[in-house]
């Protein structure tokens, strides 16, 4: 049995990675107009120059053609954003001990570029965990290094208010031997989202896969909710929900559901400058397992506060 699922995990991340070219090739086919292929004349060094002195009207323009939500705290927004996001977190395990996360904790931490009208590149930056209690630890996570977004359709508040994407996440065992799975992990997610005046609900399904040691790490399937309100120009209160399904490996059967209230603060112009900033705060607390289960630690954590900031550009 176990062999069967691991066998069809490997098959289906491989499935996930041809089909996820075959969509970007696709979206890129009718990017035409954004992106016009150049011309057999064409010089090389002039269109490089060309597509960067025009990638602040491109960026313009793909947000133009989406909602203007603001991106989640706890969930990868299906919008196309361009960003940089610093954050922190302070977690209490059910172990007793306590955990605190430099550049980590939250959704999307790292530099987010929009290269093109269809595509978002996400790059991640490393994550510092600090963990106390009868074994403390410290060292770095491993990294999220690269998310591929790929948005399949979309429409602004006038014309729909709403949002489909596709993404493949790649992560990368880099992290101190305390906090390493030691294996490469692939994630495809499907997001979504719909508006009704100042209300959304954005969401995401995603099957994080480790490329080896299946028996002993197992697959998930993960779920992520978000409901927000726009209250006045630049407030944005929303509710979330985070669960974890583990199938196989040690936590097999196991579910963790993490709730709790965010608030976003912006985005503000910054003045005499294009950009502009956020301030996120945030509150986590798990709901299930219940009672909680000390050998495997789950839920991961019982609470966690959070605190993000957000450069656009």
């Amino acid at each position: 049995m176990k062999s069967a699922i691991h066998k069809v995990g490997r098959s289906a991340a491989l499935l996930t990675c041809v089909l996820y070219s075959h969509l970007s090739s696709f979206d890129q086919a009718f990017a035409g107009d954004v992106l016009p292929l150049p011309s057999e004349n064409s010089d090389v060094g002039l269109d490089v120059s060309n597509f960067f002195a025009d990638w602040s009207n491109r960026v313009k323009a793909t947000q133009a053609d989406q909602p203007s939500w603001a991106a989640p705290l706890n969930t990868v927004t299906p919008l196309l954003k361009q960003f940089v996001q610093y954050s922190q977190a302070f977690q209490t395990l059910p172990n007793g001990a306590n955990t605190y996360l430099y550049n980590g904790g939250a959704a999307g931490g790292g530099i987010h570029l929009i290269p093109d009208y269809y595509n978002e590149v996400f790059i991640g930056t490393p994550t510092n965990e600090v963990e106390t209690g009868k074994k403390p630890a410290s060292g770095f996570t491993d990294l999220p290094f690269l998310l591929v977004k790929t948005r399949l359709a979309s429409a602004n508040e006038e014309n729909g208010d709403y949002v489909l994407t596709t993404y493949l996440a790649g992560q990368a065992p880099v992290g101190a031997k305390a906090f390493t799975a030691n294996a490469y992990y692939i994630t495809p997610t499907i997001a979504g989202g719909k508006g009704w005046g100042d209300f959304d609900i954005q969401g995401t399904l995603a099957t994080p896969l480790p490329l080896c040691h299946f028996d002993k790490l197992g697959g998930q399937f993960t779920s992520s909710l978000t409901l927000q309100y726009h209250l006045l120009e630049y407030f944005w209160p929303e509710f979330s929900f985070n669960n974890t399904f583990w199938f196989e490996g040690a936590r097999n059967g196991y579910d963790q559901l993490l709730v709790g209230p965010d608030v976003i603060i912006g985005p503000y112009p910054i003045p005499n400058t294009s950009f502009k900033a956020s301030l996120l705060f945030g509150y986590q607390f798990a709901l299930t397992p219940h009672p909680e289960l000390l050998n495997p630690l789950t839920p991961l954590y019982n609470h966690s506060w959070q605190i993000a900031a957000r450069l656009f550009f």
